[in-house]
Protein backbone atom coordinates (compact mmCIF):
# COMPACT_ATOMS: atom_id res chain seq x y z
CA UNK A 1 0.00 0.00 0.00
CA UNK A 2 3.04 2.43 1.05
CA UNK A 3 4.13 1.60 -2.42
CA UNK A 4 1.21 2.63 -4.27
CA UNK A 5 0.80 6.05 -2.53
CA UNK A 6 4.03 6.97 -3.50
CA UNK A 7 3.77 5.30 -6.66
CA UNK A 8 1.21 7.66 -7.20
CA UNK A 9 2.33 11.16 -6.20
CA UNK A 10 5.21 10.11 -8.70
CA UNK A 11 2.53 10.25 -11.52
CA UNK A 12 0.50 13.21 -10.05
CA UNK A 13 3.74 15.12 -10.13
CA UNK A 14 4.97 14.20 -13.41
CA UNK A 15 1.11 14.63 -14.68
CA UNK A 16 0.96 18.38 -13.74
CA UNK A 17 4.96 19.24 -15.35
CA UNK A 18 2.50 19.10 -18.68
CA UNK A 19 -0.54 20.63 -17.09
CA UNK A 20 -0.36 24.69 -18.46
CA UNK A 21 -1.84 25.89 -15.10
CA UNK A 22 -0.88 23.13 -12.53
CA UNK A 23 -3.87 22.43 -9.65
CA UNK A 24 -1.04 20.20 -7.68
CA UNK A 25 1.08 20.87 -4.83
CA UNK A 26 3.94 19.49 -3.50
CA UNK A 27 3.18 19.58 0.75
CA UNK A 28 7.37 19.55 2.14
CA UNK A 29 6.32 18.57 6.29
CA UNK A 30 8.75 19.65 8.61
CA UNK A 31 8.42 20.08 12.68
CA UNK A 32 5.69 19.69 15.36
CA UNK A 33 5.76 21.41 18.78
CA UNK A 34 3.29 19.89 21.46
CA UNK A 35 1.68 21.99 24.05
CA UNK A 36 2.00 19.19 26.50
CA UNK A 37 4.42 17.27 27.88
CA UNK A 38 5.80 14.04 26.85
CA UNK A 39 4.66 10.69 27.87
CA UNK A 40 7.13 9.68 30.48
CA UNK A 41 10.40 7.49 29.37
CA UNK A 42 9.42 8.72 25.68
CA UNK A 43 10.97 11.68 24.01
CA UNK A 44 8.75 13.00 21.13
CA UNK A 45 9.97 13.35 17.70
CA UNK A 46 8.93 16.89 16.91
CA UNK A 47 11.18 16.66 12.94
CA UNK A 48 8.57 15.42 11.05
CA UNK A 49 9.68 15.08 8.01
CA UNK A 50 7.62 14.09 5.23
CA UNK A 51 6.38 14.52 1.58
CA UNK A 52 2.85 15.01 0.44
CA UNK A 53 0.51 16.15 -2.48
CA UNK A 54 -2.40 18.41 -3.00
CA UNK A 55 -5.04 18.51 -5.88
CA UNK A 56 -7.22 21.66 -5.91
CA UNK A 57 -10.58 20.19 -6.77
CA UNK A 58 -13.04 23.35 -7.42
CA UNK A 59 -12.73 27.27 -6.84
CA UNK A 60 -15.53 28.44 -5.26
CA UNK A 61 -17.15 32.19 -6.48
CA UNK A 62 -15.99 34.07 -3.69
CA UNK A 63 -12.36 32.76 -4.17
CA UNK A 64 -12.22 30.04 -1.87
CA UNK A 65 -10.35 26.55 -2.54
CA UNK A 66 -11.41 23.19 -2.21
CA UNK A 67 -9.29 20.64 -2.04
CA UNK A 68 -7.84 17.21 -1.65
CA UNK A 69 -4.50 15.82 -0.21
CA UNK A 70 -2.58 12.49 0.54
CA UNK A 71 0.52 13.12 2.96
CA UNK A 72 3.32 10.20 4.79
CA UNK A 73 5.52 11.41 7.10
CA UNK A 74 7.38 10.46 10.07
CA UNK A 75 5.21 11.51 13.12
CA UNK A 76 6.28 12.11 16.96
CA UNK A 77 6.81 8.59 17.92
CA UNK A 78 8.95 8.15 15.15
CA UNK A 79 6.30 5.94 13.41
CA UNK A 80 5.22 6.35 9.74
CA UNK A 81 1.76 8.37 9.68
CA UNK A 82 -0.78 8.61 6.21
CA UNK A 83 -2.79 10.63 6.05
CA UNK A 84 -5.80 11.31 3.52
CA UNK A 85 -7.91 14.63 3.45
CA UNK A 86 -10.15 17.38 2.39
CA UNK A 87 -9.86 20.47 2.85
CA UNK A 88 -11.25 24.25 2.08
CA UNK A 89 -9.20 27.80 2.23
CA UNK A 90 -9.53 30.87 1.63
CA UNK A 91 -7.52 34.16 1.48
CA UNK A 92 -8.76 36.72 3.97
CA UNK A 93 -6.13 39.80 3.49
CA UNK A 94 -2.91 40.79 1.47
CA UNK A 95 0.29 42.04 2.97
CA UNK A 96 1.94 42.83 0.07
CA UNK A 97 2.22 40.66 -2.05
CA UNK A 98 1.81 37.99 0.59
CA UNK A 99 -1.55 36.01 0.91
CA UNK A 100 -3.04 35.41 4.51
CA UNK A 101 -4.95 32.67 3.94
CA UNK A 102 -6.98 30.21 6.46
CA UNK A 103 -8.21 26.90 5.98
CA UNK A 104 -9.41 23.79 7.57
CA UNK A 105 -8.84 19.97 6.94
CA UNK A 106 -10.56 16.86 7.71
CA UNK A 107 -9.27 13.43 6.75
CA UNK A 108 -8.45 9.64 7.85
CA UNK A 109 -5.05 9.30 9.19
CA UNK A 110 -2.85 5.51 9.46
CA UNK A 111 -0.76 5.93 12.89
CA UNK A 112 2.42 3.88 13.55
CA UNK A 113 2.70 4.21 17.25
CA UNK A 114 6.61 2.88 17.75
CA UNK A 115 6.17 3.30 21.35
CA UNK A 116 3.38 0.75 22.23
CA UNK A 117 4.04 -1.21 19.14
CA UNK A 118 0.31 -0.29 17.32
CA UNK A 119 -1.06 0.78 14.47
CA UNK A 120 -4.38 2.94 14.21
CA UNK A 121 -6.75 4.47 12.26
CA UNK A 122 -8.28 7.96 13.53
CA UNK A 123 -10.68 10.52 12.02
CA UNK A 124 -8.88 14.45 12.25
CA UNK A 125 -9.86 17.76 12.10
CA UNK A 126 -7.42 20.77 11.72
CA UNK A 127 -7.15 24.06 11.27
CA UNK A 128 -4.33 26.19 9.69
CA UNK A 129 -3.29 29.37 8.73
CA UNK A 130 -1.15 30.18 5.52
CA UNK A 131 1.24 32.75 4.31
CA UNK A 132 1.36 32.59 0.38
CA UNK A 133 3.81 34.31 -1.83
CA UNK A 134 3.54 33.39 -5.60
CA UNK A 135 4.22 29.72 -5.82
CA UNK A 136 4.90 28.96 -2.60
CA UNK A 137 2.96 28.64 0.85
CA UNK A 138 3.62 28.21 4.43
CA UNK A 139 1.60 27.18 6.57
CA UNK A 140 0.90 27.14 10.30
CA UNK A 141 -1.73 23.92 11.77
CA UNK A 142 -3.00 22.75 15.28
CA UNK A 143 -3.76 19.42 15.41
CA UNK A 144 -6.38 19.63 18.82
CA UNK A 145 -6.10 16.91 21.33
CA UNK A 146 -4.48 15.55 24.75
CA UNK A 147 -1.67 17.58 24.08
CA UNK A 148 -2.28 19.61 21.15
CA UNK A 149 0.26 20.10 18.61
CA UNK A 150 1.03 23.05 16.52
CA UNK A 151 2.73 21.82 13.06
CA UNK A 152 4.42 23.58 10.05
CA UNK A 153 4.40 21.92 6.66
CA UNK A 154 5.47 24.32 3.06
CA UNK A 155 3.18 23.53 0.48
CA UNK A 156 5.09 24.47 -3.23
CA UNK A 157 2.51 24.79 -6.32
CA UNK A 158 4.13 22.71 -9.15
Amino acid sequence: MHMFICKLMLALVCSSAFAQESQFYLNIWGKSIHLGPSTPGFKRNENNLGLGIRYDVKETASGGQFFADVNVFKNSTSGRSICYGAGYEHSFISIGQTEVLWGTVVGVQRYENKWKGEIFVRLGIYPYIGFRKENITLNLGYLPGSPGVIFIYASIKL
